[in-house]
């Protein structure tokens, strides 16, 4: 009976120290204008698929979602380089991103500007794939000042060879919704 008691003990104190540990850390404040971030275009490849890295939190463990291209699409990989203003966490949804690029109307025969939302983003290549679909929060954690590495991933026409990349920005002022 000691040795239980002992036991349960030890990972009641363990479960303290741990949640201690998690809330003694410095409380970082958002980036909400990723503008901020001066994010450039560094290399941009084609890849026949990415995989959930790590522990990503909200899967299954043991789940190991993918995420390819079908038929008549290809999967593209853009690295964006930044730099990290100040200490900071940055709120992000896995289809934030954008890719604009022209083609060709089947209609007018005119070339026309389309946009494709980002399939998933990373920070450092640790991906999280979000269920097909759908899109899901994630948040990248910078303890320091200095550069920065997120990757975009897009499903792309087969034809596409160059496109744009737009990241969310804000607009000047805060919308403020009055109460009556």
């Amino acid at each position: 009976m000691r040795k239980i008691f002992l036991l349960f003990f030890i990972v009641v104190e363990f479960m303290v120290l741990t949640q201690l540990e998690v809330y003694s850390q410095p409380i970082l404040p958002p980036l909400i204008d990723i503008a901020q971030l001066n994010l450039k275009v560094v290399h941009t490849e084609v890849v026949d698929h990415i995989s959930t890295t790590g522990s990503a939190v909200g899967f299954k463990v043991g789940a190991n979602p993918t995420l390819s291209a079908t038929k008549g699409y290809k999967l593209v990989l853009v690295t964006l380089k930044g730099k990290v203003p100040e200490p900071c966490y940055i709120p992000f949804r896995s289809n934030d991103f954008t890719a604009v690029y022209e083609e060709k109307s089947k209609f007018t025969k005119r070339l026309e500007y389309k946009i494709r939302e980002s399939a998933t983003v990373a920070k450092d290549l640790n991906w999280a794939i979000p269920p097909e679909g759908s899109s899901i929060n994630m948040m990248f954690f910078i303890k320091e000042t200095g550069p920065i590495t997120i990757n975009a991933a897009f499903v792309l026409p087969e034809g596409i060879t160059s496109f744009y990349v737009r990241c969310p920005t804000l607009a000047h002022g805060k919308a403020t919704i009055s109460l009556k």
